[in-house]
């Protein structure tokens, strides 16, 4: 984690990094294979899903990092650093 950047507008800006256990695959999906995400209504939240990636016959669901971890799990870290 990185502190003591500010953004554009002056406010503090805080870098996060994510550490996984492993990676099952990489892809490499054009464009035109991507859709967007569908909609499920509102009983299903889909913000973090950036889209969905056709490969042959499997359907890939890609993720939008930055929505990933929501404003109050970044709230929450300096809490937890102790």
């Amino acid at each position: 984690m990185h502190r003591g950047r500010r953004d554009h507008a002056g406010e503090p800006q805080l870098s996060i990094g994510i550490v996984v256990d492993r990676v099952s695959e990489v892809l490499d999906i054009s464009a035109d294979k991507i859709e967007d995400a569908p909609a499920f209504g509102t009983a299903v939240e889909t913000d973090f899903i950036l889209g969905m990636g056709k490969i042959g016959e499997e359907v890939k669901i890609l993720l939008d990092i930055d929505q990933v971890l929501t404003a109050a799990d970044v709230a929450a870290l300096p809490a937890a650093q102790g």
